[in-house]
């Protein structure tokens, strides 16, 4: 069994020295209310400070990586470090360097300060040793805990100074390649090879349209020599018949045969009226059966002609007019070697172009990530706002005497029972008989049960 512990013994010890109690509680209110009247009221001052919720938030380039905070801190956790941050040997350290007091060390201000959060404000109560002092510490205190809180929280990962030197370098890689391409342009190379290849293409251009206006001509001189001869044959056919032909129509044939080319050929016909054809029948058969040789003659060395240079265009062979062989192969290697010079200097063109853009590309990104980090630095993740201070009216004589007598009695009277019970468990150590000895062999009686 459990043995039970028997708290009427110290019960009673308390009761009989009841004095005791009576005489230390008397004298810890005597105490304190001396040391209440005694000493100085301190003067106290208090400043407020808001956390603000942000209720916007400044988006960067998407082209840029911020580390995203909020992954690693909650609502919670945030403003428990805003309250000790109120607190920090760093905040005492910055309002000590404006105070400018060399008897103040370090910890002297804080056990003068006192930070109590209630919901989003913070008050801070500063003691001095009058109203105007504790007042300038309060508000230092909270003025430089806002300048703290806005310098730690405000801005992007990336500093506006290491933006600013690759902003420099950006633009020195700019105005290289500007000048690169200004010094390529200026060479004129490219301008000297675009005009060679201009002018050899124009070149064997007006060589293939010559050939091809020649045996057009060709052609259309053989078709009308085709069809003179074609009348040739029948008039000639309507006088050995003899029917009646217009001397018109004789002369409408040597016109015609004029018109299609004929007026180098050896034809003479006279005639000047109906009477030529009828005095002159067989001497007229003579006249047509010779021009109808000759337009027929001129009509196959045209059509010949019109089949060689239908030939040679069909092969690619210019030679017929215009240009000679020889010369138009070499125009040909000359283009081909041109036209290769051109792709070169069109793809460097190309290259430095490609260069130049992104130069300009990386300038005008760095330039808008320095004026978005600018912006980011005047907007802080967290905005806390100083209010103002005021002093704190210190508390009566009678509710300080009050106060401090009801502590004084209450310590006093626990420690004048905490004495009596240690007294009182100390008698009963000492009034406690031995136990009698034990023989060897026997086992040594349970206590336990002897007080049963």
């Amino acid at each position: 069994m459990e043995q039970e512990i028997d708290l009427r013994p110290y019960a009673q010890a308390v009761l009989r020295r009841w004095r005791w109690v009576v005489i230390g509680v008397v004298a810890a209110v005597v105490i304190a209310a001396i040391i209440t009247l005694t000493q100085p009221r301190a003067s106290r001052a208090s400043a407020s400070v808001l956390i603000d919720p942000v209720i916007s938030q400044v988006v960067l380039d998407g082209r840029f990586t911020e580390r995203d905070t909020g992954l690693f801190t909650t609502a919670t956790s945030r403003r428990q470090a805003l309250i000790d941050l109120a607190t920090s040997p760093v905040l005492e350290a910055r309002v000590l360097e404006q105070l400018r007091q060399p008897d103040l060390k370090p910890g002297d201000l804080v056990e003068r300060v006192e930070v109590r959060a209630t919901s989003d404000l913070l008050t801070i109560t500063a003691t001095g040793r009058d109203t105007a002092e504790a007042g300038r510490l309060a508000q230092l205190w909270g003025q430089t805990y806002e300048g703290l809180v806005r310098e730690l929280y405000g801005g992007g990962s990336f500093g506006v100074e290491r933006i600013d030197q690759e902003l420099s370098e950006a633009r020195a890689r700019h105005a290289e390649a500007r000048r690169t391409i200004d010094a390529f342009l200026r060479q004129g190379d490219l301008a000297r090879t675009s005009q060679e290849v201009t002018r050899l293409r124009e070149l064997l251009g007006r060589s293939r349209q010559a050939h091809q206006a020649l045996y057009d001509t060709y052609l259309a001189r053989t078709r009308q020599l085709s069809m003179v001869l074609e009348d040739a044959r029948l008039l000639r056919a309507q006088i050995e018949r003899g029917e009646g032909v217009p001397a018109d129509a004789l002369a409408a044939l040597v016109l015609r045969l004029r018109a299609a080319g004929g007026e180098n050929l050896p034809v003479d016909l006279t005639i000047s009226g109906p009477e030529t054809l009828t005095t002159g029948r067989e001497a007229t058969l003579s006249e047509l059966e010779r021009l109808t040789a000759i337009i027929e003659s001129e009509r196959n060395r045209l059509q010949g002609e019109t089949e060689r240079i239908a030939a040679a265009i069909a092969a690619g062979d210019a030679s017929a007019v215009g240009l000679d062989a020889a010369t138009r192969a070499r125009y040909e290697v000359e283009l081909a070697a041109a036209e290769g010079r051109l792709a070169d200097l069109l793809s460097e063109q190309r290259a430095l172009s490609q260069t130049l853009d992104l130069a300009l590309n990386t300038l005008a990104v760095l330039q808008a990530k320095r004026d978005e980090q600018v912006i980011a630095q005047a907007t802080s993740s967290v905005s806390v706002r100083y209010l103002g201070n005021m002093p704190v009216s210190p508390a009566s004589r009678t509710v300080l005497l009050a106060r401090n007598g009801l502590i004084a009695a209450v310590l006093a009277g626990f420690l004048v029972i905490t004495l009596i019970v240690v007294l009182e468990i100390a008698r009963q150590v000492r009034q406690a008989p031995a136990p009698p000895p034990v023989p060897r062999g026997e086992p040594a009686p349970d206590r336990t049960s002897a007080s049963d």
